[in-house]
Parts: structure tokens; sequence; C-alpha cells
């Protein structure tokens, strides 16, 4: 299983997974669901970490595609219009 695909059934079943320092924290709820998700962490918790601790693609984090950059920077626009409307730096 991908460290990708483990964090994503990690979510589903309640198991809050982060890193403390270069350890990976996992808090699950008391489910058999939830046990095997951790012995999976236990498992691969060095791809997991490395996994987390990566660079991301700008793309795969959200940032605006160029096919949508146009409607983002209309909102931008919009965005920084309503503050000065309403006073805000």
């Amino acid at each position: 299983m991908s460290p990708q695909t483990l964090l994503n059934e990690a979510a589903k079943v309640g198991v809050v997974v982060s890193l403390a320092g270069i350890d990976l924290t996992a808090e699950a709820p008391d489910t058999p669901e939830a046990d095997a998700i951790l012995a999976e962490l236990r498992q691969h918790r060095l791809e997991v970490a490395a996994h987390i601790r990566r660079p991301r693609d700008p793309l795969e984090a959200g940032c605006p595609q160029p096919q949508n950059m146009r409607r983002f920077e209309a909102l931008v626009r919009l965005d920084k219009q309503d503050r000065q409307r309403r006073g805000l730096p």
C-alpha cells in the first residue's frame, strides 16, 4: 500500500497521523479497523514519514493550474476590492 493510500485509509477510519519531530504519531479510536491501520502504519512508518515530509508539487498542493489562472486572478481581485471596501488591510 502506498503511503498516500495508507494515509487516506487512516483518515477514513478516524486515525489522525502527524509528525512529532522525526517520529510519526497517530491518534485513533478503539476499533478493529483503526487497529489494522495502526499496524500498517507501524510497518511502514519510515515511508509514511518521508511522504509527509517531502516537498509537494505545487499543482498537487492545490495551487491554481494554468487553465484556472484567469479565474484565480479574478477571485484575488474581487477579494482585494472587498477588503478595501471594508477598510481591511
